[in-house]
């Protein structure tokens, strides 16, 4: 479908998203790290907490397959609210790639002469998506993309 004919341009998408801490086995040798922080919708949260932990707690600790990185998908012209709630004892915070933003505002650093925008209680950010694309961390590329 060409975009000119999308029939959602330019709508507000809202995630509120909680970071969890939570012990991530990466095989299933049992290999983890005890003190994994991770990222997920806070609608999702309980249950990932709850079977992480139970498949932690196997002999050896065995991999959860939701215990991976966090995904929002959006369309191009998008405005994106990100509600961030963080219930864990020390500051946090979210920063995007590949979107717009307001350095001041939703950046997610503290950095230079900006405002602090980590928090140790809740934040919203405000991204803004004009371009299309799919953007990942730096460094963070799948098998097929390593190498090139």
């Amino acid at each position: 479908m060409e975009l000119c004919q999308y029939p959602c341009q330019d709508r507000i998408r809202r995630f509120t998203l909680e970071a969890i801490q939570i012990p991530i086995v990466y095989n299933r040798y049992g290999d983890y790290d005890p003190d994994g922080l991770l990222y997920v919708l806070e609608q999702d949260s309980q249950r990932i907490q709850k079977e992480a932990l139970r498949r932690f707690r196997q002999t050896p600790p065995q991999p959860y397959e939701e215990v991976q990185p966090l995904v929002l998908r959006v369309n191009l012209g998008d405005v994106v609210k990100v509600r961030f709630r963080n219930r864990l004892n020390r500051r946090l915070s979210i920063h995007v790639q590949g979107l717009a933003y307001d350095v001041m505002t939703s950046d997610g650093t503290s950095t230079g002469f900006n405002q602090d925008s980590t928090t140790c209680c809740e934040t919203e950010y405000t991204w803004y998506a004009d371009t299309e694309g799919v953007f990942r961390r730096p460094g963070d590329f799948p098998d097929d993309d390593a190498g090139g």
